[in-house]
C-alpha cells in the first residue's frame, strides 16, 4: 500500500490504475458550478479526468459531466435529489436509530435535515446505493461523502470521495456493509460508450 501520508487521490491512483487513455477531457467546470450550484471538489475533478465513467471494483461508480444516459451528473442530479428529499428517509433513520458509519468504526446519528441544501450526488453502487457529498461548510474539498442504500447502510467518510473509495476498496468498512464485497485486486472498468 502507498504511504498513508499521501493525499487520498494519490492513494486511489496507486491502488487502482487509471485507464491508459485517461478519463473525460475538456470538462467545463464553470458550467458544472452554474448547473449544480457548487464548485466541484478537486478529488472529484481528478477522478473524472483520470478515470472517466466506469466501475471501481464492480461496485462503485462516479457520475461525470457529459456522461452517457444514467452516468451524467447533470441528468442524475435531480433524480437523486428527489429521492433523498423524501421526508420519509429522515423519519425512517430517526425511528431505527440508524447512524453514519465511518471507516474508523465511529458512528454518528444521521442528519438528513434540509437534504436539498446539504447533499449533492456524486454516483452510486451496483446494488442501487447512492453516493452523496455532505455539503458542510464552504470548502468542497472538505466535504465528507455518504454512500447508502437508504435502507440501513450509511457509510460516511470525512476525507472526501477519493478517501471513501480508498477506504471501501481496502476493506476499512465492514464487509457486510458493501454489497457485493469488492474484488481482491481493485480495478477500474470503463462503462461502454
Amino acid at each position: 500500500m502507498a504511504d498513508p501520508g499521501r493525499p487520498a487521490i494519490d492513494l486511489l491512483i496507486h491502488l487502482v490504475t487509471p485507464p491508459s487513455d485517461g478519463g473525460v477531457d475538456g470538462v467545463d467546470w464553470d458550467r458544472f458550478g452554474d448547473v449544480l450550484g457548487f464548485e466541484a471538489p478537486s478529488d472529484y475533478r481528478e477522478i473524472v479526468a483520470r478515470y472517466g465513467v466506469g466501475w471501481f471494483s464492480g461496485e462503485f461508480f462516479v457520475f461525470a459531466p457529459g456522461g452517457e444516459e444514467g452516468q451524467n451528473i447533470y441528468d442524475e442530479n435531480q433524480t437523486m435529489m428527489d429521492i433523498i428529499g423524501d421526508p420519509q428517509w429522515q423519519e425512517s433513520a430517526d425511528e431505527t436509530g440508524e447512524q453514519w458509519l465511518n471507516p474508523d468504526g465511529a458512528t454518528t446519528l444521521i442528519d438528513l435535515s434540509d437534504p436539498r441544501e446539504m447533499f449533492a450526488p456524486w454516483g452510486g453502487g451496483s446494488d442501487g446505493a447512492y453516493g452523496f457529498w455532505h455539503k458542510v461548510g464552504d470548502d468542497p474539498d472538505r466535504w465528507p461523502v455518504a454512500y447508502t442504500d437508504l435502507a440501513g447502510s450509511w457509510l460516511y467518510d470525512r476525507g472526501g470521495l477519493a478517501s471513501f473509495l480508498v477506504s471501501a476498496l481496502t476493506g476499512r468498512f465492514p464487509e457486510d456493509k458493501i454489497h457485493p464485497v469488492v474484488w481482491e485486486s481493485p480495478e477500474f472498468i470503463r462503462f461502454p460508450n
